[in-house]
């Protein structure tokens, strides 16, 4: 094998490595991109379990409240 083979064949060997690479990066852009969209998502949780409370309070603890009003 010739040296201008053995530079082609160096050559197209980095070059396949810059396209894993960039496979690699993409990959993780994608994943970066998922677990942000799942971070997001988990993150409303606690927000609606705060406002479930508040409704619950509203129906069960208002109406309580009213009838020990009502008795005095």
């Amino acid at each position: 094998m010739g040296p201008k083979r053995a530079k082609l064949e160096e050559l197209s060997d980095s070059s396949d490595c810059s396209k894993s690479n960039s496979n690699e990066e993409v990959m993780e852009e994608d994943n970066r991109y998922f677990l942000k969209s799942i971070d997001d998502k988990l993150s409303l949780i606690p927000t609606a379990i705060n406002d479930l409370s508040a409704a619950i309070a509203k129906i069960i603890i208002l109406p309580l409240g009213k009838m020990t009003l009502s008795l005095t």
